[in-house]
């Protein structure tokens, strides 16, 4: 579900739709439940939300550019 990146950080990999919100849902989900500490849980949604930022951006720029 998550790849790690060169950087250590992680992105969505197979969830690019942004409209399939059970997908994004379970992502979260998953992600809670293997977070250590409430810190940790910040850090893991703070990567889900700018992931998720991400892939309606690049929606959002794509139809523009198929208009």
């Amino acid at each position: 579900m998550w790849e790690e990146t060169h950087e250590g950080q992680k992105n969505v990999s197979g969830y690019g739709d942004s409209r399939d919100g059970m997908k994004w849902v379970e992502v979260f989900v998953q992600e809670m439940m293997h977070a250590s500490n409430i810190e940790d849980a910040r850090r893991r949604a703070s990567r889900i939300l700018e992931t998720f930022e991400q892939v309606i951006s690049e929606q959002t720029r794509v139809s523009k550019e198929v208009v």
